[in-house]
């Protein structure tokens, strides 16, 4: 009996200590898992702003990468005249005519507008006479500029817009004589800064005038009137044949009374005179040295360019020297409207209406 007794006990005891262990193991696991919680949230709370500046520095790496993408500089097409063309046989007003062309169309495509180096005589013509093209405008060789898409021509006083091709590089062909390829403000801005002559030229045209001025002492305000006289090659049987005509005589004191009506003064005219024949010129105008204050240019053919260019008014007798002449003076100009002889060749293939300006007064010698 006394052993059943301490066996209940033992067992009591026993039962009391298990229980106790239980209850302690639980309260130690459930304060285990409150204070995990507890870090869990704490580093939580501090790993969230970390993960956002990783995926912020992630965002921004890809918008740096977008970024770079756009303000990469953006390769531009580009245009050039055809170095077949820069360098034929044609002269100064007809490489200014392709270079205009070229250039201006290259403004309408926002394209860079760049000229061959070398190949000929005219890269280096060009450098000479206009300051952009030994400054500003890109020169590439000619052997580079030939890989590129060529754009033809198809009549040469009819305007063709020169259009892209896939974002090709582009050579431009042709004569492209008219002024409908550069007739907006901001077109002929342009081309006036790019045409802009060198300090050379700009000296040799004051002094001329300035030497001229000094031939008529009495005038004090002269209003110099650019006369240019085109004779020589317009003599030759293929011109004359294909339908050139040279102005004579009755043309030029058309031309002079006119523009002398229009100044509403005589006195204070003088007319400057240039032609590619100037001994026949002389001749030409003997008569008219008597009526008029005449001064005769005698420098090379881009000198007396740069001085006609210079005056304030012109008067033409027709081709491509003449009117960039005009063009560049920006005064009033009277032309020659019978430069292409009636029923010729010449006559169907040129479009006068498209040559001239619209502001430009046609004179015929009848």
């Amino acid at each position: 009996m006394e052993n059943a007794r301490i066996l209940k006990r033992k067992l009591w005891l026993f039962a009391v200590i298990i229980i106790f262990v239980i209850y302690t193991f639980s309260l130690y696991t459930k304060h285990t898992k409150g204070k995990n919680a507890d870090n869990k949230v704490k580093v939580q709370a501090h790993d969230s702003p970390s993960a956002k500046i990783v995926n912020t520095e992630t965002k921004l790496s890809v918008s740096q990468k977008v970024e770079g993408r756009n303000t990469e500089p953006v390769r531009k097409v580009m245009l050039a005249v055809a170095p077949s063309w820069i360098c034929n046989e044609g002269r100064l007003g007809n490489k200014m005519y392709m270079t205009a062309s070229t250039y201006v169309a290259a403004m309408r495509l926002n394209a860079t507008f760049v000229s061959a180096a070398n190949g000929c005589e005219w890269p280096k013509i060009f450098a000479e006479l206009f300051t952009a093209f030994s400054s500003s405008v890109k020169l590439l060789p000619t052997s580079e500029l030939n890989k590129w898409t060529l754009v033809k021509e198809k009549a040469f006083t009819e305007f063709e817009p020169i259009l892209s091709h896939n974002g090709h590089n582009i050579i431009v062909d042709g004569f492209r004589q008219t002024w409908k390829y550069f007739d907006k403000d901001h077109e002929i801005t342009a081309l006036r800064q790019l045409f802009t002559f060198t300090e050379k030229y700009e000296l040799s045209s004051r002094q001329t005038l300035d030497r001229i001025h000094s031939l008529f002492p009495n005038i004090h305000q002269p209003i110099f009137v650019g006369v240019h006289i085109r004779k020589g090659d317009l003599t030759k049987p293929g011109p004359a044949k294909f339908g050139y005509q040279a102005a004579d005589i009755r043309f030029y004191q058309s031309a002079m009374r006119r523009m002398t009506s229009v100044l509403n003064t005589s006195s204070s005219i003088i007319f400057v005179a240039g032609s590619d024949s100037l001994v026949e010129a002389k001749q030409l105008f003997s008569n008219l040295s008597k009526t008029y204050n005449i001064a005769w240019l005698s420098g090379s053919a881009y000198e007396d360019f740069a001085a006609l260019s210079k005056c304030n008014h012109t008067i033409i007798s027709g081709g491509t020297y003449g009117f960039w002449a005009a063009w560049m003076a920006n005064g009033k100009t009277i032309y020659f409207s019978q430069f292409a002889r009636a029923g010729s060749q010449f006559e169907q293939e040129y479009n006068k209406q498209n040559f001239f300006l619209p502001s430009w007064t046609p004179v015929a010698w009848n």
